[in-house]
């Protein structure tokens, strides 16, 4: 604990240090506060085009680097309020770099906002929006934008020049999208990543064991709707399977990404670890 406690003293000093350059920014691994509304859209695009953008500023300059320079799509992940700023901001310097570009932007929180990002002066910064759970519909666009093939998923939404999402392509959360088979997905591969790089005490990866809730009832909670229309779990031994490869590469730290996992699931989890000999430490939420 002593060096995770001192690990984070040592970025968030890293952290004021580089945005105390920026008045209004108070940026950590926790939070991301900048000097504009987020839920505004105008405020939005005041803040990523000023000149007082710290986001932009990295993130143009480590875009235009050669290795981008062939690139034909750039995928983005938009998942909580915070990263709204930094989205629009990365976006932003992609089209500027890379006009002839495709910019995608998918997530949990894009699902819920897409229809009013589409009709907003944000929607010129996105080429596509991909809803609810991506992997099939990101390939299948993948080779729209190759090869030209037709787009047939109802999860993929064209933004047209007038801004608008394709009248018949609106998100409607009524509606029983194609559900994603977890059986088909391979284990993630994190080989490009520079662990070394990162602001962490210890190398430590995401692992998913179910999908959406499996109560899914509150009526204060918007999260679950994000995710395909059904609870489903992985095979256990295929989730071991998984961390198994990631121990052999040095990985003992595991945070469980579910909404929220079900006793059972944990409680078959646990006893999977304990009968591989698994060292291992592991958070969640249930």
């Amino acid at each position: 604990l002593d060096a995770i406690f001192k690990q984070e003293a040592i970025t968030l000093e890293k952290f004021q240090s580089f945005f105390g350059a920026y008045p209004g920014y108070n940026v950590s691994l926790r939070q991301c506060k900048v000097p504009y509304d987020i839920m505004d859209s105008n405020s939005i695009i005041k803040g990523i085009t000023s000149n007082n953008n710290p986001f932009y500023e990295y993130f143009y300059k480590l875009l235009n680097q050669s290795k981008y320079k062939s690139s034909k799509v750039f995928g983005i992940s938009l998942v909580a309020e915070d990263q709204i700023f930094p989205t629009f901001s990365i976006a932003r310097a992609i089209r500027n770099l890379y006009p002839e570009a495709h910019i995608v932007v998918g997530g949990a929180l894009l699902t819920r906002l897409a229809y009013n990002i589409s009709v907003s002066c944000l929607a010129t910064f996105i080429d596509f929006m991909v809803t609810f759970e991506g992997e099939e519909p990101f390939l299948e666009l993948l080779s729209h934008c190759f090869d030209n093939t037709p787009i047939t998923s109802p999860k993929i939404f064209p933004v047209n020049s007038s801004n608008t999402l394709i009248e018949e392509n609106h998100v409607d959360f009524q509606t029983h999208y194609p559900v994603t088979d977890l059986s088909i997905l391979q284990t993630p591969i994190f080989d490009g990543f520079d662990f070394d790089a990162y602001f962490s005490a210890m190398k430590i990866l995401p692992i998913q064991i179910t999908r959406r809730c499996y109560y899914a009832k509150c009526e204060f909670c918007a999260i679950y709707i994000s995710w395909d229309g059904k609870y489903r779990q992985r095979r256990i031994d295929s989730v071991l399977d998984d961390i198994e490869k990631y121990v052999a590469q040095g990985v003992t730290y595991f945070r469980i990404v579910d909404e929220d996992c079900s006793p059972h699931a944990l409680r078959e989890f646990v006893n999977g670890i304990n009968e591989r000999g698994l060292r291992i430490k592991f958070e969640a939420y249930s």
